[in-house]
């Protein structure tokens, strides 16, 4: 397993994951056919996913690169978490990298998300810090507001599934697995 931690800048709310070959030859970033909300904090369609951050500004972003699957989320890991999801991608190129709307790929991602090449691989995020300053801005004295995590390793595509997702009113915990 190979650890990292990058900071990236959600715009609008989200930030995508894409591959280089599309960043180098200028493919679009758009959100329009991505299927994401207030409960869905991951959606992939190919080789791309979007993930929504629920706010603007900084993000801080752990990335787990495993050798193997996980196994299935337990309490402990919703325990220190707010959201948690999954979902397939793919990378044809074995290069997919954390990219900010406005400020671009952060170079920094590069290779920790595919470190095994080429393939299907399956993303389990988890975010906290969502809830608090939905669809606005922390204060800066709270920058990043946002922290989440981002496990990825090999694996055959597989429906995305909603393991947890706190009520931003209520503060209950829906839990969908």
């Amino acid at each position: 397993m190979s650890v990292s931690t990058v900071v990236i800048t959600a715009d609008y709310n989200i930030f995508f994951i894409q591959g280089d070959d599309d960043i180098q030859e200028g493919v679009p970033l758009t959100a329009s056919h991505f299927d994401y909300g207030e409960e869905w904090l991951i959606d992939a369609q190919g080789d791309r996913a979007l993930v929504h951050a629920g706010q603007w500004g900084p993000i801080l972003v752990t990335i787990q690169a495993l050798d193997r699957d996980p196994g299935p989320v337990d309490d402990a890991l919703r325990a220190g978490w707010e959201d948690l999801c999954e979902a397939s991608i793919e990378a044809p190129h074995g290069d997919l990298m954390l990219v900010s709307v406005l400020n671009g790929p952060v170079e920094e991602s590069a290779d920790r998300l595919t470190p095994h090449g080429p393939g299907t691989y399956r993303l389990r995020v988890a975010a906290t810090g969502r809830t608090e300053f939905w669809d606005g801005f922390a204060p800066g004295d709270r920058q990043p507001a946002v922290r989440m995590l981002i496990q990825t390793w090999q694996a055959a595509a597989s429906p995305r599934v909603l393991h947890q997702h706190r009520n931003r009113f209520t503060g209950e915990i829906v839990r969908h697995t």
